[in-house]
């Protein structure tokens, strides 16, 4: 909360409503932000041209998620003065934070006209928002369409270069990833995010010298801790091709440290609110809807992170009759809505909720969501959010024809693979401590056979390392769960062409290989709290 804001009283502003807006800002930085949005909402009533306002508010939404709050009052602004370039963009930033992508563009589009035409300053950062937007509804190629524009506008500009190789990369081009994350040290020779790029694909890159700077930088405290984090993870990345699991692990657990250190998080909270979510949201099966089936049928592929559900989607996304959604967040976004109304401080009573209006108003909510994602006319699309496990009783109720996809990896295999991993979306933030790993794992194990007891004809338990063993074998296992016949490109997975977000774009850009399969071995001796904390969740 301590984020500055300007204070300076801007024309045509009268001093009272500079002062409530200072308040406003008080508030907010004092770590209220409930406070904060209620003088903002005063201010805005009263005089509707005040413009920080909005942006204050849209920030409070953004980092406290309650997006719900400032969208209406964004969208009433901009509906009130379509030529408002500045408060659009602030409602798409919104929505984009939000996850409505396709929402957030159409704003995005129109504010790049306006400022276009207006000659704006910033386009070249409107672009690039614009283009992470178009990443996350899976068009890569717009998104290298505008962040190409933006270099063009201004072609020192580092971000527009990396996220160019970031895009190549997830889309499998890892030349043209290569190219761009070089091209972007030409104005930073440092730039952490994209030395962790090459450091994945272009290990030869770095030379003793290099590593050398790297080194200090990393321990530099005049670099910010985000910097930091990147460059310990690359130098774990260099460290292990050679060999050197000594130093790998050290930069590991250095970056580890350092990202936990940025993380509000605790475990035991995390563990009560989603023991009471499964809870809850288990008494949606009870509930009888006598609304037809949706035509569409969600593959819901869950487990662990690293545990290979992006593998698995990236075989099942490869048959002609699935669209692959990736990673969908509406379904916890759901939960979240039906959690808050029920347990909020002016709380609803259950039966209010859990009912079959509700059961529909959510579904249509889900297929609204899911509706721009899908390619033609196909019945199958995946949703692979794999911490999706807490919900599975509210996904069964809302689609009954759904096929749930659990899969399953080696326990120490999984957990190291979470630790050793940079992840970039929120969601992991107990995979940077060994002991909370481990205590998260417990909790997935319970929540897993927990719905296993309720619904275990609806789940599919899939083994990484028999995907890994015998892929065909267990390709048809998949396949004929999911009521889908054998085609001949879930064999050749690792060809078919998509947006790969996560951590395992290298990894299902090739045939299956067994590499990976022990890789925790070579760190056994520095595991020690992760092993113990494991052994206590099998007692």
């Amino acid at each position: 909360m301590s984020k500055k804001i300007k204070r300076n009283k801007r024309p045509g502003i009268s001093s009272e409503i500079q002062e409530r807006f200072n308040t406003a800002v008080h508030y907010y930085q004092a770590g209220l932000p409930g406070q904060a949005q209620k003088a903002l909402g005063e201010i805005i009533a009263q005089t509707p041209s005040h413009m920080a306002s909005y942006k204050l508010l849209a920030d409070i939404a953004m980092q406290t998620g309650q997006a719900d709050i400032a969208i209406p009052i964004l969208k009433r602004v901009v509906d009130q003065n379509r030529q408002n370039s500045v408060c659009r963009g602030y409602l798409a930033d919104l929505l984009s934070h939000d996850g409505q992508y396709p929402e957030a563009i159409i704003h995005y589009e129109k504010e790049i006209a306006l400022s276009s035409k207006n000659k704006g300053s910033g386009l070249d950062q409107l672009l690039i928002n614009t283009a992470i937007a178009y990443n996350n509804s899976g068009n890569p190629s717009a998104a290298i369409n505008k962040l190409e524009m933006a270099i063009g506008i201004n072609d020192r500009n580092t971000l527009a270069y990396y996220l160019l190789a970031s895009t190549y990369q997830a889309i499998g081009n890892f030349d043209k990833a290569e190219n761009y994350a070089k091209r972007s040290l030409h104005t930073d020779p440092l730039y952490a995010k994209s030395l962790y790029i090459l450091s994945i694909i272009d290990r030869d890159f770095f030379s003793r010298e290099l590593i050398e700077t790297i080194s200090a930088a990393v321990t530099a405290q005049r670099i910010s801790i985000e910097d930091r984090v990147y460059l310990s993870f690359t130098l774990y990345h260099i460290f292990e091709a050679t060999g050197n699991f000594a130093e790998a692990f050290r930069f590991l657990e250095i970056g580890n440290h350092l990202k936990r250190q940025t993380i509000n998080y605790s475990f035991d909270r995390q563990a009560a609110y989603f023991r009471k979510t499964r809870e809850t949201l288990s008494r949606f099966l009870a509930v009888i809807s006598n609304e037809p089936s949706p035509p569409i049928i969600p593959i819901i592929i869950v487990g662990m992170p690293r545990s290979g559900t992006t593998l698995v989607e990236q075989i099942i996304a490869s048959h002609e009759k699935v669209t692959a959604g990736g990673e969908i967040i509406t379904m916890s976004q759901i939960a979240q809505s039906i959690m808050h109304a029920i347990y909020s401080r002016a709380p609803l009573d259950v039966d209010s909720v859990i009912n079959a209006d509700n059961l529909n108003k959510y579904r249509e909510i889900y297929s609204t969501a899911i509706s721009g994602l899908i390619d033609g006319n196909r019945k199958f699309i995946t949703d692979k959010m794999p911490q999706n496990f807490f919900y599975l009783g509210l996904m069964k109720s809302l689609f009954p024809a759904a096929k749930i996809i659990h899969c399953k990896r080696n326990s120490m295999a999984t957990t190291f693979s979470c630790y050793k991993t940079l992840f970039t979306a929120q969601g992991q933030e107990f995979s940077y401590d060994l002991q909370e790993l481990g205590k998260f794992h417990q909790l997935y194990q319970e929540t897993i056979e927990y719905w296993e007891t309720l619904i275990p004809e609806s789940i599919l338990d899939i083994q990484y390392e028999r995907i890994i063993e015998d892929p065909e074998a267990e390709t048809r296992k998949i396949l004929d769960f999911c009521d889908l016949q054998w085609d001949e490109n879930c064999r050749e997975f690792y060809k078919t062409k998509r947006t790969v977000s996560t951590a395992s774009v290298m990894q299902v850009r090739k045939p299956i290989y067994k590499s990976s399969l022990a890789i925790w071995k070579n760190y056994e001796k520095n595991l020690g709290p992760l092993i113990d904390a494991l052994a206590k969740s099998r007692k």
